[in-house]
């Protein structure tokens, strides 16, 4: 059976925790793929829902530098769109 992580972002850099975890655990080989939901959140005339935008996988397969790379792009458009994120290991 698949094991599914969810990483919320919170205040105070839980992000950046999320995304250290998930290179350990890339290091470790306990990682197959990691998924990035993409949300955002619903304008004030819309339901409170969030609604899924983009859904970009990451393969534990690409080299460490790689997945380093990716998530340093993930957390500048994160921190620049203010975007509703979840981070997803799949093991």
């Amino acid at each position: 059976m698949e094991k599914v992580t969810f990483l919320e972002e919170t205040p105070g850099g839980s992000l950046q925790k999320a995304m250290d975890s998930i290179l350990k655990d890339f290091r470790d080989q306990k990682i197959e793929s990691i998924a990035v939901v993409w949300r955002r959140q619903s304008r004030p005339d819309e339901s409170f829902d969030y609604k899924y935008v983009k859904e970009h996988f990451i393969w534990s397969r690409n080299s460490i530098f790689e997945l380093q790379g990716l998530l340093q792009d993930l957390n500048f458009e994160i921190s620049a769109n203010q975007r509703v994120q979840h981070l997803i290991k799949r093991k």
